[in-house]
């Protein structure tokens, strides 16, 4: 029998999500990728929140920072390998957008940033399946081709506050009433003053998943542009930030498709808490640019 998890689960009974491998050595994989932290500030006391299908919502603070959360589960060939070799091949755009050294994403870079920001989002989903399920099928997808399916889509703006969402904001809502039908959006700041906003279903909702990112760009009023799909055309970040009150309507997909009237009440942040989280300025002063430069 192989050895016990803290889920009472043997590593024999286990499989990876990503490969399906079972019998093997799992780990836990970062959320965000721990090296790209030494460029930001870590911030305390992350605030998490989940908006689930019947508009049940709980918000949490975490004793983490952004770059040390992790989740169990995921085999340690996938971890170490292909996971690693993703976020490599987008550290640097990633950094150049979250410092505002630019505002685009140039042609040939829009697969792996979308790529890597596509898996922190299902790394999210996945730390919080037990209380929402998860869009399963994506995992074995993003295993198989190396790159966001073309029926997810990945939308990024940036915020001058850089706790904004910096623990993860997750809502889900049923086409049917189950939640393997649920058409799932994961949204999450951090990095600097980038912002990220991941919508996904299963493959057969394509139609409705493209409502949803419909509706969620019009509540953005313009501060979202899409990264992905693309066609490998440059991007341009909106020229407007995002609010804390804007982002709350398109977060929550019961408030951008007008099925709720406001969106839920936040957990407050404790203002020792808030004393410790970087403004505007702060990013700018603390951040530690990176030693590579590239001109693009």
């Amino acid at each position: 029998m192989g050895r016990q998890n803290g889920d009472g689960a043997t590593e024999r009974q286990r499989r990876c999500p990503f490969c399906g491998a079972s019998g093997v050595k799992f780990s836990k994989e970062h959320w965000l990728p721990a090296d790209w932290g030494e460029y930001f500030p870590r911030l305390p006391n992350l605030i998490s929140a989940r908006h689930d299908y019947d508009g049940e919502s709980t918000s949490r603070v975490e004793n983490l920072s952004q770059f040390d959360k992790q989740f169990d589960g995921i085999c340690r060939d996938c971890n170490s390998g292909w996971l690693r070799e993703i976020d490599v091949a987008a550290k640097q755009v990633a950094i150049d957008l979250a410092l505002r050294r630019r505002t685009h994403v140039s042609a040939p870079e829009v697969l792996p940033l979308a790529t890597s920001l596509y898996r922190a989002a299902l790394i999210g989903m996945w730390g919080q399946r037990d209380a929402y399920g998860l869009p399963s099928t994506r995992f074995s997808e993003l295993y198989e081709l190396r790159r966001p399916p073309r029926d997810a889509h990945v939308l990024v703006g940036h915020s001058d506050e850089g706790f904004l969402y910096a623990g993860g904001n997750y809502s889900a809502l049923t086409v049917d009433g189950f939640r393997e039908t649920a058409v799932r959006s994961f949204a999450f700041g951090g990095l600097g003053h980038l912002f990220v906003v991941v919508i996904v279903s299963e493959p057969e909702l394509g139609a409705v998943v493209n409502h949803a990112v419909r509706e969620v760009k019009r509540a953005a009023g313009g501060s979202l542009v899409a990264l992905w799909p693309n066609k490998r055309r440059r991007v341009d970040l909106p020229q407007h930030p995002i609010s804390r009150e804007t982002a709350a309507r398109f977060t929550e997909l019961g408030v951008a498709l007008g099925l709720r009237d406001q969106p839920v009440e936040r957990t407050p942040i404790p203002e020792r808490v808030r004393a410790k989280y970087p403004t505007h300025d702060a990013i700018n002063r603390t951040v530690r640019m990176p030693t590579k430069q590239i001109d693009w």
